[in-house]
């Protein structure tokens, strides 16, 4: 039997409920010299997945990991032991308290009645979701952070936390400046910034960009003679003792004395952790400035408008110069509040033009639209366009903004 033409090949992937994700000249059959090859597929969740032609068509492999791993969870079952050492450490460590007994607990995708100990809300949740979780989300920052910015206050360390980078229009975690002039970029990465796939990330060009971005950061840093220091929280949904090693590090002085300040005695993190908006109620308007709903908090926003709860968040407290989010105005909720606020305003439109031998070939709208068009990472484009660095383009490309008000 020959070789299967592309055609063929994307048929049969089509009948096993899934997407081919290369092209007919990337095609050279299930196998190559007696070697099993291997592409990139999408699965009916929309995630992207690598594996043999062969385990997809055969319906061995035909999702991701991670949703392979959900389907396991779903008829998985704990044991009496495992599900009390589970409660107490959800109570210990997440701030959740599970009110559903082992008696009428089933499996790891039931729902479970819970309290949250930080905001006392009831809320259900699933056991598999819980572990994942560092909080009820009524948290304003990682539970990593948290450890952090504690060690930090307990030694008098000098920091700054969530600094904004407007050349980048990125945020780093924290900046800790040092007695010689420069500074520690410190950034502490959960499984997302590592591994594909994960929760946050519906496509593997999503975590690429993800990845690129923390690159953007690092290199930014590094430009300026600073230190990076990443730490990563958790490996495989586990804590990292490592954390606590590195912060050590860090607060003894081993990439440098720290400035230090006053140590705060009476310092405590869920004071700031508590004081979200996350918790607040939150009034939605359209773009136009007319009142839409009201929502008991920014998860319950994030649910029914289809908008990510970070970006309404950044609405509220106006971070990156973020006046909308997802097509809404944000505003917290007053007994006052008034049924029209001023509509939202473009302040400005950056087009890039783009030259070619001294001749303009095209004019793109956005940063995002050139990196999906020409394959130049924005942050490197954004460098140049602002006279921070050198042309990204391998093409001989050339760019300039052209300001529309």
């Amino acid at each position: 039997m020959g070789k299967l033409t592309y055609e063929e090949a994307c048929i049969k992937i089509k009948d096993s409920n899934c997407e081919p994700l290369f092209t007919k000249n990337e095609w050279f059959g299930s196998r190559k010299d007696k070697k099993i090859l291997k592409y990139w597929f999408k699965d009916k969740n929309g995630h992207d997945f690598y594996r043999s032609y062969d385990s997809v068509v055969n319906g061995l492999k035909t999702l991701c990991n991670e949703c392979v791993l959900d389907q396991q969870k779903e008829t998985q079952k704990l044991t009496n032991e495992s599900y009390i050492s589970y409660l107490k450490d959800f109570e210990e460590n997440k701030y959740i308290k599970v009110l559903t007994s082992y008696n009428n607990y089933k499996n790891m995708k039931q729902l479970l009645k819970c309290e949250c100990l930080l905001c006392n809300g009831l809320f259900e949740e699933n056991m598999y979701n819980i572990i994942k979780k560092d909080s009820h989300g009524c948290l304003n920052m990682p539970k990593g952070e948290m450890i952090a910015m504690t060690r930090f206050e307990e030694y008098g360390v000098y920091y700054q936390y969530q600094v904004y980078i407007s050349e980048l229009n990125l945020t780093s975690d924290f900046e800790i400046k040092l007695k010689s002039g420069s500074t520690i970029h410190l950034e502490i990465d959960g499984d997302q910034h590592h591994d594909y796939p994960n929760q946050f990330h519906k496509t593997y060009e999503d975590f690429l960009i993800a990845q690129e971005r923390d690159i953007a950061k690092d290199e930014w840093y590094s430009s300026n003679q600073n230190i990076n220091i990443h730490i990563r929280f958790n490996i495989g949904g586990k804590y990292n003792d490592d954390i606590e090693q590195i912060l050590t590090n860090i607060i003894n002085g081993r990439y440098g004395e720290c400035k230090t300040k006053e140590i705060n005695t009476s310092f405590n993190i869920l004071d700031i952790a508590r004081k979200s908006n996350k918790n607040k109620r939150v009034i939605a308007y359209t773009l136009d400035g007319s009142f839409h709903s009201i929502h008991e908090n920014i998860l319950n926003a994030q649910s029914e408008l289809n908008v990510d709860n970070s970006c309404i968040s950044e609405c509220l407290n106006g971070k990156r110069n973020c006046k909308q989010a997802g097509g809404y105005i944000f505003r917290l909720y007053t007994d006052d509040f008034l049924l029209t606020v001023d509509p939202y305003q473009r302040v400005s439109l950056k087009i890039v033009l783009i030259y070619k031998d001294g001749c303009m070939v095209d004019e793109v709208e956005s940063l995002n639209e050139v990196e999906r068009k020409y394959n130049i990472p924005k942050s490197s484009l954004s460098r140049y366009l602002n006279n921070k660095g050198n042309n990204p383009s391998k093409d001989n490309y050339d760019f300039k903004y052209k300001e529309i008000c």
